[in-house]
């Protein structure tokens, strides 16, 4: 699990507004896509003590706070997301009171994080885990939270604005992978072919995401990075599979990686060049703006770089563009 939860982690850190999307789908919430994310699971891992389990990603936007535990199969985890709970609730009623004075309340309120399980792979066979609760009093006290799949299809990921899970359809296969010596070609290639088409679903849907602007490039780049690194760790595990999935895909499939890569630094560098440029007080005119942002040639936009450097006004940089 270590390898997947190093990526999905990586994701809900440098993808802010996918993570929102999800908080806002998962939840029923409605928070602005830019507003800021606090990651308090880095506090809460530099506090814990070698014996201490802590939150797989736990983090605040505006005033509520959100903890999500990453599963590769389904598993109990009603007791565990309720002792998460109990233990987050504690340390920041410790953290947010003064200690002379903690004894000497009667009365203290106890505000549980939002939270949500996702399983990476597996389907869960219910939508909910539950934790029933009877007070001293009789009182009875009924707390339920959300359990995610991803592996659902891509289009129902789409539908549920869960982006950050997509790539993750790969992980499907991590069980037979770990068991795949054990198996025969015919099931190896029926593997390679499963492989393949999450590869082409994935693709295919982000492409679509990024083509009406619900996703923007640099978060398209990030998901298929990773969506590339699930799939190397899968393949790696068996020569055969590795090789037939290559086998079946053209040159876009094989050199899929380059091509965002390449797609990312020019978008990069266009930017700069949009920034150097808002520094002349007119502003850049929308067809210099999108005649920048769609140029893909390295070559072509290293020249305009330059020349949006030298140049001392909007007018001597368009005498460029228009060479």
């Amino acid at each position: 699990m270590g390898f997947y939860d190093s990526r999905i982690k990586h994701l809900y850190e440098t993808c802010p507004r996918l993570v929102i999307m999800s908080i806002n789908s998962i939840f029923k919430r409605n928070h602005p896509l830019d507003e800021e994310i606090d990651y308090l699971d880095k506090e809460q891992t530099g506090e814990a003590d070698e014996n201490e389990t802590f939150m797989d990603m736990l983090i605040r936007v505006e005033n509520c706070k959100y903890h999500f535990e990453f599963q590769l199969l389904e598993d109990n985890m009603a007791i565990r997301m309720y002792e998460y709970s109990i233990k987050e609730t504690i340390r920041e009623i410790e953290h947010s009171t003064n200690q002379d004075d903690l004894h000497d309340r009667y009365e203290i309120e106890i505000i549980m994080p939002m939270q949500a399980v996702i399983f990476l792979a597996g389907g869960n066979r219910k939508n909910e885990i539950t934790v029933r609760m009877t007070l001293p009093d009789g009182q009875k006290v009924r707390y339920s939270l959300p359990c995610i799949s991803a592996s659902v299809t891509v289009d129902e990921l789409v539908q549920r604005k869960l982006f950050l899970l997509i790539p993750f359809q790969q992980v499907q296969l991590n069980h037979r992978m770990n068991r795949i010596s054990e198996c025969k070609a015919s099931a190896k290639h029926q593997i390679a072919l499963e492989m393949y088409e999450y590869h082409k679903a994935v693709k295919n849907s982000l492409e679509n995401l990024v083509e009406h602007g619900i996703i923007t490039a640099d978060e398209f780049h990030k998901l298929i990075v990773t969506l590339s690194d699930l799939e190397n760790y899968l393949a790696e595990k068996d020569e055969e599979v590795k090789r037939e999935v290559k086998q079946m895909g053209d040159k876009d499939y094989v050199c899929w990686s380059e091509q965002i890569e390449a797609s990312a630094r020019a978008e990069g560098k266009a930017e700069d060049i949009l920034e150097l440029l808002e520094d002349f007080e007119e502003d850049i005119p929308l067809n210099v703006r999108t005649r920048i942002m769609e140029q893909k040639d390295m070559e072509m936009l290293k020249k305009w770089h330059k020349a949006a450097a030298k140049a001392e006004s909007m007018e001597e940089f368009e005498k460029v563009l228009e060479e």
